[in-house]
């Protein structure tokens, strides 16, 4: 499945995928990129307008405003940079709701450069959601982020695929 895709806001945001509301819209540095250059327009001050020199940019992924700067941001006091940060932090633990009031899942692992370039966020997603999940679920789940880091999800396609053709040559020498 694709989490970054559920529905948080039906009719919200624009998604990068064209539907409406995901919480991908929300929760992603794109997202948090957006709502800062968006501050930025309407006048606030930010650290991260020396990345930004055209405040209008015409197409965010051209941006050179990633993780990393926004981390550093945050940790030189960007309020702009901070508050935005914590908004998509807490959109991302209100996603992390849902999923474990549904799953229940024992452990829930956290990738991608806003968690590991950006603590605050990975502290107000993992908080968010403790505190909004149900009481049993939240006491149980453990929220980390990947040990991996950004290599995570090509590490376990990898994995994946390996065992597959692992599992696929075994049944081919079956007689």
């Amino acid at each position: 499945g694709e989490l970054g895709h559920m529905v948080i806001d039906y009719g919200g945001r624009i998604c990068g995928c064209g539907g409406l509301g995901h919480l991908e819209a929300y929760a992603s540095r794109a997202a948090v990129v957006r709502t800062v250059i968006a501050g930025m327009r309407q006048g606030r001050q930010s650290s991260l307008s020396d990345l930004e020199p055209d405040p209008n940019p015409l197409d965010i992924s051209q941006t050179q405003i990633r993780s990393k700067a926004l981390g550093q941001a945050v940790e030189r006091g960007d309020e702009l940079a901070r508050e935005m940060v914590e908004t998509g932090g807490r959109y991302l633990g209100a996603g992390l709701v849902s999923i474990i009031n549904f799953y229940n899942p024992p452990r829930i692992v956290l990738g991608g450069g806003m968690v590991q370039e950006v603590d605050l966020f990975f502290q107000i997603a993992a908080r968010t959601a403790k505190q909004g999940a149900l009481f049993a679920p939240a006491q149980s789940v453990e929220i980390v982020k990947a040990a991996l880091g950004d290599n995570s999800g090509i590490i376990g396609a990898a994995v994946i695929a390996t065992r597959h053709i692992t599992e696929n040559d075994k049944r081919a020498s079956l007689p």
